[in-house]
């Protein structure tokens, strides 16, 4: 009896052992089946993360591409479409010449140019700025010669530069502005005091000044002149070349035939009078010009223009 008991007793541990040991290997099992499944979890998002990630930074990129675009589209760009010309020239402007002081009037209208209600030329204006900022006005004269006139705003107005001849073909082909004088524009119909510089009254204060210049002996030129045959009432205006402190006046021989011109160009401190001996040599070959003092009517300059010429 107590043989079959140990033997029952033996049994019965080998059974609960078995259990143990099946029971053991089954939750290895779930534990790693476990494990597996949270590696591929982890994985999964890893690679989800990655892939957000990377289209965050694609997604960036061409954003920023889209809203900067590069330099040298930039450039070309502005260099296509050129700057813009605001500029307004028309309606009526005093000129005046910032060495020689010489004033004269210019309307702009209508793609026409008017200098001193005489001289009319066709004009075009250009929609945008040269390289050097000017606005480029196309000036064409009644023989289809063309030059022109470059203009940018100033503080009174406007000031310009006149390109002519082979200094407008060089224009043409590269935009090179010479070195010539530069004309202020004041808008309306100023004189020529405006500008700092005191102008003519009228005709007989021009004549005075003539009489004033050559009848003083401190002048050597006054003994050249022969005053019997000069009579004041020879004198005439040239009103298409007077305006401002420029006063031209015609003076007709005492025996009625030929002539010759006198231009006074006033200035704060001496008065240029300029000569044109015989009605032909006028107004393109000045013959001599005298500088003027205005305080005592004494010349203290002589050029003699002809050489010039």
């Amino acid at each position: 009896m107590k043989i079959k008991v140990l033997s029952v007793l033996m049994l019965c541990g080998a059974l609960l052992t078995l259990t143990a040991c099946n029971g053991g290997e089954k939750a290895s099992d779930s534990q790693k089946s476990k494990n597996t499944s949270e590696v591929q979890k982890s994985k999964k998002k890893k690679s989800e993360s990655s892939k957000k990630e990377s289209a965050k930074k694609e997604g960036s990129s061409k954003e920023s591409s889209s809203a900067t675009p590069t330099e040298p589209e930039s450039l070309e760009t502005n260099a296509q479409e050129g700057i813009k010309n605001t500029l307004m020239v028309d309606g009526f402007w005093t000129a005046m010449g910032r060495d020689d002081h010489i004033t004269s009037r210019w309307q702009f209208f209508e793609n026409t140019l008017t200098i001193n209600s005489r001289d009319v030329y066709d004009i075009k204006v250009s929609e945008n700025l040269d390289k050097n900022g000017y606005t480029v006005v196309t000036i064409t004269n009644k023989n289809a010669e063309s030059h022109a006139l470059l203009v940018k705003p100033s503080a009174n107005g406007m000031e310009g530069i006149t390109v002519e001849g082979a200094a407008y073909q060089e224009y043409l082909k590269n935009e090179t502005v010479p070195a010539n004088q530069v004309i202020e524009f004041r808008e309306g119909k100023l004189e020529a005091d405006d500008f700092g510089v005191p102008s003519w009254n009228n005709m007989d204060e021009a004549i005075d000044y003539y009489e004033a210049t050559y009848k003083n002996q401190s002048n050597k030129s006054s003994e050249e002149l022969i005053w019997e045959n000069y009579r004041r009432d020879l004198w005439s205006v040239v009103d298409a070349e007077t305006a401002g402190n420029k006063m031209t006046l015609h003076f007709t021989n005492i025996s009625g035939a030929g002539g010759s011109y006198a231009q006074f160009i006033k200035g704060n401190e001496t008065t240029e009078i300029i000569f044109f001996d015989g009605n032909a040599s006028f107004p393109n070959n000045p013959t001599r010009k005298d500088t003027v003092r205005n305080s005592d009517h004494v010349i203290i300059n002589t050029e003699d223009l002809w050489k010039n010429q």
